[in-house]
């Protein structure tokens, strides 16, 4: 599903999913992650190198935080500990808003599984809409559910 964390619009294709932040799907039974590709390093989710990676509560998400791009090209190497039965996992995240043209940091509190990672729902999602850093947990206003099967 590609979905836009500013609007909260979900789609089955990026054509129809104008201003799409993230695309979670299944290829091969298994979670993968496409992100768009401009603005460069405006994109990702967080990770060591190109492994992505849950955080724990209270981690700061932001500038100096690492993030990765890695696709179903990239390799199973890069999902290894995301596909895990998680529930209230927090994947931090980089976007490029467009409404304020700022890159902007939040979370996806997801529920995944082992071993593939799906089934995968995101259970809520937070965004700092000003370009700083946020702290993953943070509530928002409004809460946005998602489901990806």
């Amino acid at each position: 599903a590609y979905i836009n964390l500013v609007t909260g619009v979900t789609g089955t294709a990026g054509s129809a999913t104008a201003g799409w932040d993230v695309n979670m799907y299944m290829t091969g039974g298994n979670l993968y992650f496409f992100w768009p590709s401009t603005p460069a390093n405006s994109a990702g989710g967080t990770a060591t190198g190109s492994v992505y990676n849950y955080v724990a509560p209270g981690t700061s998400i932001g500038p100096t935080s690492v993030f990765s791009v890695a696709s179903g090209g990239g390799g199973d190497v890069n999902y290894v500990n995301i596909r895990v039965s998680q529930t209230g996992g927090y994947l931090g995240v980089r976007f490029q808003n467009e409404a304020t043209a700022a890159v902007n940091y939040g979370w996806l509190q997801m529920n995944t599984t082992a071993p593939t990672g799906f089934p995968a729902t995101i259970t809520s999602y937070c965004y700092q809409n000003n370009g700083t850093a946020i702290t993953a947990g943070t509530t928002p206003v409004s809460l946005q559910n998602y489901s990806v099967d």
